[in-house]
């Protein structure tokens, strides 16, 4: 959670013009798909989407990225 909230007020910070609801959808749509199972703990193995909303890890790069297009349209 800190973590997401440091690359979302990254990307404000670059790019002020994007309202709150632009900023969640480009982190949920740039993190890096997970496509493999993981320890729950105890011995049970589930698939990481379980785990995660979108199934993806935060990545910022991605998220800059997609950040300068969605400002440049507007």
């Amino acid at each position: 959670c800190a973590l997401t909230s440091g690359v979302a007020a990254l990307l404000w910070s670059q790019y002020p013009d994007l309202d709150h609801q632009q900023i969640k959808t480009i982190l949920m749509l740039t993190g890096e798909r997970i496509e493999q199972e993981v320890d729950r703990g105890d011995d049970i193995m589930i698939p990481y989407e379980q785990l995660s909303k979108t199934g993806r890890i935060l990545n910022a790069y991605y998220a800059l990225l997609l950040g300068r297009e969605a400002s440049s349209l507007k």
